[in-house]
């Protein structure tokens, strides 16, 4: 093998070694950011509640359906009108 062929090898081993860094720098930092991500969207999923006390539902002896009734507007779903059981006031 001559000496040219021996810094050949070299500096291909070079490159190599090179490239082998950059790649595990690469997979080490994208481990990071899907770790981050994680942690992250399980941050925004625990803040949500759940048992929110501002969705009321009732219904009253009648029928009739009153959602939200005083908080964001008055919603009255009133019974079917093809049901003779809802027309006894």
């Amino acid at each position: 093998m001559t000496q040219e062929e021996k810094w050949r090898e070299e500096a291909k081993d070079a490159r190599h070694e090179r490239t082998i860094k950059r790649l595990i720098i690469a997979l080490i930092i994208e481990a990071v950011l899907i770790f981050a991500e994680s942690a992250i969207w399980l941050n925004a999923w625990t803040q949500y509640d759940y048992t929110s006390e501002e969705s009321v539902y009732k219904q009253d002896g009648n029928g009739v359906n009153n959602i939200n009734t005083g908080t964001q507007g008055d919603v009255n779903n009133g019974a079917d009108t093809n049901n003779p059981k809802a027309d006894t006031h």
